[in-house]
């Protein structure tokens, strides 16, 4: 028996799904509706917005009280103003189960599932208890873990130690000062791999170093003089041409005395090299004193 079928959805009287057959004559009844048909089942009940889906829905009780009726059974879910829905020959024993897709651009919410059973040549069918299905919205990306911070130390002096990974700050405590001294532990690079360092935003080469076998870059690190207070950052250019950032804040406050003295901070050059000035001074004076008095005498 050839036929025409098309699934529609209703808007009006509750939005009820209901299917137009060609030859479909809903007349009083001789198909035997189940005392109580269970409400048919949907698979997955529950779908994520923003993805086509396809669910299945399966119901039972769909058989005729003559023998080999020509029975019908038709799912469906309403979108609102339209819907979706297909039909399909139930088994021997009255099970069947259709395909329905659902649209990516489908909201998130619920949705109302009918379904129901009919015969072909004029009798009346049964509608199976509404059941619905749910589209979530899609779950928001799980967070990046931060990044634990840089670790700092510090030895009995007062200088200070620098353990960061590629792009940590290395100023994680308090901002680095003009001429303090910082001794970097920069890891993450190949053993034995040659790194050149600069400060910026205004370059200021800081040097070149070599990784150890554990891949750790040691440097020392001095905010040079002249560099201004504020955010910025220190590049290293890889032996590979990559370059690494690592955020630095400098401070506008001044070493004190005591800094000065412990921290590691190079004040040593310049008082060795006023000493040797000032003794240089000294014997110039007393050579021309002794040439003076030489030529008094003559």
């Amino acid at each position: 028996m050839s036929r025409s079928s098309v699934v529609r959805v209703a808007t009006a009287s509750g939005l009820t799904l209901g299917l137009a057959t060609a030859g479909l004559l809903l007349a009083p009844s001789a198909l035997a509706a189940p005392a109580a048909p269970a409400a048919p089942v949907v698979t997955p009940a529950s779908v994520t917005a923003g993805q086509a889906t396809t669910i299945t829905i399966s119901g039972a009780g769909c058989v005729h009280a003559q023998p080999n009726p020509a029975v019908l059974a038709w799912a469906g879910v309403s979108f609102g103003q339209s819907g979706n829905g297909d039909e399909a020959e139930p088994n021997a024993n009255g099970t069947w189960s259709v395909k329905v897709d659902l649209p990516a651009g489908l909201p998130a919410g619920t949705y109302p599932v009918v379904a129901g059973c009919a015969y072909y040549q004029g009798d009346e069918g049964f509608d199976y208890p509404g059941t619905s299905v749910t589209v979530t919205a899609p779950a928001a990306p799980a967070a990046a873990p931060a990044a634990a911070p840089a670790t700092v130390s510090k030895n009995a002096k007062g200088l200070i130690t620098v353990t960061a990974a590629p792009g940590q700050s290395l100023t994680p405590d308090t901002p680095a000062k003009v001429g303090e001294r910082r001794t970097l532990r920069l890891t993450g690079y190949k053993p034995g791999e040659v790194v050149k360092l600069v400060l910026h935003s205004t370059p200021q080469v800081i040097g070149t170093f070599t990784a150890d076998a554990s891949g750790v870059v040691v440097a020392s690190f001095i905010a040079p003089a002249g560099t201004p207070a504020g955010d910025h950052e220190l590049q290293v250019t890889r032996a590979d041409g990559s370059v690494v950032t690592y955020p630095i804040k400098v401070s506008a406050a001044k070493l004190t005395p005591a800094e000065l003295a412990f921290t590691g901070a190079d004040v040593a050059v310049p008082l060795v090299g006023g000493v040797t000035l000032l003794l240089v001074g000294a014997g110039v004076m007393f050579a021309t004193r002794r040439r003076s008095a030489g030529a008094a005498q003559a």
